[in-house]
């Protein structure tokens, strides 16, 4: 094993993070199956629009309800780790082994959670918020690395290293992190939420976990 790449939420946080419906849920909108924030999910997944155009009309939403990095941050600073995400880190950081975390989440939160942690990885591929000087939103910059682009991710990661995909972990716990497994990375699924977890295909390894640290014997 030469790489492993991490998902954030509800992977190297705990269970039932989701920091996007959290900020419309904050911002005063519906988060309920019939809500537009739901509508514009469905829409994406219908592929009626593409994650950019997701971006642009979520980033609208937001503007229209006055969001701001003051917002941001008070939502992410409720965000709790995995207990044993520092222990990990520092075992596969020690044995040489490259950490990356590819997210739909957002870069700031993802940094501002992680903390001390952040010295650990490579690499961290998310959505990017762009403020203006006085904490106003101007933007949201799309990754180009979830749902599909999960795999895509993987597979340059393979190519920059000179490597197999089957020599690189992937460790998720949702939805969108099924993709992963078109690329031939090997998959483990930690606590899952809203994912198929009847797909060996999708997910190699299933596991329900406390602690981060219970990793290790799988990722060898």
């Amino acid at each position: 094993m030469k790489v492993v790449v991490f998902d954030f939420d509800g992977t190297l946080t705990v269970k039932g993070t989701n920091v996007w419906r959290e900020i419309w849920y904050r911002l005063g909108y519906d988060v309920g199956e019939n809500s537009y924030y739901k509508e514009l999910y469905n829409k994406y997944m219908d592929k009626e629009i593409n994650y950019k155009q997701w971006c642009a009309l979520t980033c609208k939403a937001f503007q229209d309800r006055n969001f701001n990095k003051k917002i941001l941050d008070e939502i992410v600073s409720s965000i709790k780790v995995m207990k044993g995400v520092k222990e990990l880190f520092d075992e596969l950081y020690n044995k040489g082994v490259e950490i990356n975390i590819v997210s739909g989440n957002i870069l700031d939160a993802i940094e501002y959670v992680l903390k001390d942690e952040s010295k650990y990885i490579n690499e961290i591929k998310a959505n990017d918020f762009v403020f203006d000087d006085n904490g106003n939103l101007i933007s949201i910059n799309g990754t180009d690395y979830d749902y599909e682009g999960k795999a895509k991710y993987i597979e340059k990661i393979a190519s920059r290293l000179n490597i197999s995909t089957k020599d690189i972990y992937y460790v998720g716990n949702s939805a969108n992190d099924e993709y992963v497994y078109l690329s031939g990375a090997k998959t483990i699924c930690i606590n899952p939420d809203e994912t198929k977890t009847d797909d060996i295909n999708v997910w190699n390894t299933i596991i329900e976990i406390d602690d981060l640290k219970d990793l290790s014997h799988l990722l060898k």
